[in-house]
């Protein structure tokens, strides 16, 4: 659901249960080059289904009093490609992507550092740097950098705890080698998140309580000929809580 507001002249209008669909497909591949390396690769492919509204005019009544909406269909795509090389107590891998999302280019390269100073997961550090750059027809108009960094400790068996936090503009940004997508037209400025899980070996349950929060910027924009300016940007703040159970079935 999007709440969608237009404002053309004299005439404006409000739609508080716009609904928006989207449908997605992906592959991932991974070859082990060496006995320590590794190349991964994903395809993500996406088919938006926008509702895009016109007003009809008509005589008298009050203005948008007879609106119409079409769903226009647009296909977006992401390809990624890293590599992994494990060091033992350190990991490194760096990748590359590029996209088409909402209309624009994306180009992004990540570096990551992985760290287990007990040599398993009862204590591990995940680093990531990103820089992206966003691209309207050839022309870079958008370049910075996203930090990302997870904590996870063991605090009794069975329990663990993983504490991660972004800092930078996830807007038209992937993450986990292409397969989950940012998108939203809303971009997100800061996250922060708390992540427990509760494995039960025996018989492969696992159970997970998340907590994440979220610094959103919503944005409206005004149009004028060809060209879009974002006017009236509004910060507001998201908090979310997900629990999950997950049954690994697997022969013994």
């Amino acid at each position: 659901m999007r709440f969608i507001a237009l404002q053309e002249d004299l005439f404006q209008a409000s739609f508080t249960d716009d609904r928006f669909r989207q449908y997605q497909v992906y592959l991932l591949g991974n070859v082990r080059v060496a006995r320590n390396f590794n190349l991964n690769a994903t395809i993500h492919f996406l088919n938006l289904r926008t509702k895009v509204y016109t007003d009809l005019p008509t005589v008298g009544g009050p203005p948008f009093s007879n609106t119409s909406s079409t769903i226009t269909p647009d296909n977006n795509w992401v390809g990624y490609v890293s590599g992994n090389l494990d060091l033992g107590l350190f990991a490194l891998q760096a990748g590359f992507g590029f996209s088409n999302l909402n209309n624009l280019q994306q180009f992004q390269k990540d570096v990551i550092l992985e760290f287990y100073p007990l040599g398993n997961l009862n204590l591990y550090s995940f680093t990531k740097v990103s820089h992206q750059a966003n691209f309207n027809q050839n022309v870079a108009y958008d370049s910075h950098f996203i930090f990302e960094q997870i904590l996870g400790f063991k605090v009794a068996n069975p329990f663990w705890v993983e504490i991660n936090g972004t800092l930078g503009d996830v807007s038209n940004f992937h993450d986990q080698n292409g397969t989950i997508i940012y998108n939203d037209m809303n971009p997100v400025k800061q996250r922060l998140g708390i992540h427990m899980i509760f494995p039960l070996i025996n018989n492969g349950l696992e159970f997970s309580f998340i907590y994440n929060y979220m610094d959103v910027e919503s944005r409206f924009f005004t149009y004028y000929g060809p060209e879009a300016n974002l006017t009236n940007p509004i910060q507001h703040k998201i908090h979310s809580i997900t629990g999950g159970i997950k049954w690994n079935i697997s022969k013994r």
